[in-house]
Formats: structure tokens, C-alpha cells, sequence
């Protein structure tokens, strides 16, 4: 199955990104992905015939977009469980491109473990750590994020319960609250910070080292040629290596 996870993303990116050369954003509420019939069951769809298929999500399905991929929610999950912390800390590190704090030495970043007769949620258990004056600063920006794909376990599959109990998805970004993993990909999808992430990491990667204020101003030039270009993944990248930040090592122009 994980190769089957890896294989679902590859082929959604390649359409979004190369194929098809789609708005970028896309990639946070397409109603389409790609399985085959190792993943189908996963997703309670119909196997396809060999190898992989793409397959129209319907429109009363939990899932859009590639945060609700199985790649994604397994990886950023526990071993017998969700992470909501996890995943919460993906969207913050990786697509808004801030950073969390590591939880100070003396934290247990332990979750309690189930007391027989008295069912929690995992959402109720982590309310623990948010309350905690050593915990709940990093928490209180990570958790209110993850909570929104709690519809969906460790391995990815859609549930309604959680140790028996109804799962609540709804949560908040930044203030902007959500009913779930639909609605957060709605956010994520409509936040500028998010493009502005996707621009510095992409020449973090390109140049092979983290934007020094100096370069602020080409990689800003290059993220409104990202936007102008309707979000183009293929502009984007073309901007990126055609400005004086990537070609030169830093702007001719000198400090902004």
C-alpha cells in the first residue's frame, strides 16, 4: 500500500503541475486523484482495471485535494493513530513557512494512554497538552489546524468515530475557522501566505540555501510573475532561475 500512497500523489502532481499545467492551488481542492486496487478500498471506491486510474471524487466524499491523499495522512500520523499535532505542524512549517518550537526537555510528549469506561476522543486528550502553560503555545498553533483532518485515522481511511465517540473536525487557521479537512483546504487554498511559502522554498531549493534579506526583492519580482502568470507552477519556476538571486548569488542592485 505504500507504494501504491507514493504512486497516487506522483500521478496527481504530474497532471496538476506538468500535464495539464493547472493553478497551483488546485492542489488543495481537486475533486479527482488517482488509485488503483490496492488504494481503492482505502477510499470506498470501485478497483479500476491494472495499474493506476483517475477516478472523479464525488461531491459528498470528505476528501479534496492533496492533504486528504493517503500519502500525506499516513505519514503525518502515528503509528495506531491520527497526529493531529503532526499534520497541524505540516500545514504551519511547510505551506505557511513558519516555524514551531521544539517542546521544552521536560515535556512528556506522551499521549495518556485509554482509561477502561472512560472513552476519550484524541482531540479530548490533546486538550491536555493545550491547557498546559509548557505545552500549549506550540500546540495552540499547531493542534486547532490538525483537528481538521481527524475524519480521517492513521492510515488515512475515513471514520465518523473516534474510541467510540463522535469526532469533532472543526477547527481554526489563524482565527478563520473550519468545519473540516474540505473547508481547512478551502483556507489554505485562499491564503496568500501559502503561495509566498511555496516561492522561498522553491528557491531554497534551487539556490541551495535559505533567502538572506538581500534577496528579498528578485524573489518578491519573481512572486509576482508566480501570480501574474495565474499561478503556473512552470512561470514560477522559470521566474525563479531568471532572477539576479539565482543567477548572480544576490541581486545586482544590492539591499532592498
Amino acid at each position: 500500500m505504500r507504494a501504491s500512497m507514493r504512486e497516487e500523489s506522483r500521478f496527481f502532481l504530474e497532471e496538476v503541475l506538468f500535464v495539464k499545467q493547472l493553478d497551483v492551488r488546485t492542489l488543495f481542492d481537486a475533486d479527482f486523484t488517482y488509485v488503483d486496487a490496492t488504494l481503492a478500498p482505502l477510499y470506498g471506491l470501485p478497483a479500476p482495471g491494472a495499474g493506476f486510474a483517475r477516478v472523479q471524487l464525488p461531491a459528498n466524499q470528505p476528501r479534496s485535494g492533496m492533504l486528504t491523499h493517503s500519502a500525506f495522512l499516513a505519514l503525518q500520523a502515528h503509528p495506531a493513530s491520527s497526529s493531529p499535532t503532526y499534520r497541524g505542524k505540516f500545514v504551519r512549517e511547510k505551506l505557511l513557512c513558519e516555524t514551531v518550537a521544539a517542546p521544552p526537555e521536560n515535556v512528556s510528549t506522551t499521549i495518556p494512554p485509554n482509561i477502561p469506561g472512560q472513552p476519550k476522543t484524541l482531540r479530548q486528550k490533546l486538550s491536555e497538552h493545550m491547557t498546559n502553560n509548557g505545552c500549549k503555545a506550540c500546540h495552540m498553533s499547531m493542534d486547532p489546524i490538525g483537528f481538521g483532518f481527524e475524519h480521517f485515522d492513521g492510515l488515512a481511511a475515513h471514520r465518523t468515530l473516534d474510541n467510540g465517540l463522535p469526532i469533532d473536525a472543526t477547527g481554526t487557521l489563524d482565527g478563520k475557522p473550519f468545519t473540516d479537512a474540505k473547508g481547512l483546504n478551502t483556507l489554505l487554498k485562499n491564503d496568500p501566505r501559502v503561495m509566498k511559502c511555496l516561492t522561498r522554498t522553491l528557491f531554497r531549493h534551487a539556490a541551495g540555501h535559505v533567502d538572506l534579506p538581500s534577496e528579498s526583492r528578485p524573489l518578491a519580482t519573481a512572486h509576482e510573475a508566480f501570480v501574474a502568470s495565474g499561478y503556473k507552477y512552470q512561470a514560477l519556476l522559470i521566474a525563479l532561475i531568471q532572477s539576479d538571486a539565482f543567477r548572480l548569488g544576490k541581486p545586482a542592485e544590492g539591499t532592498p
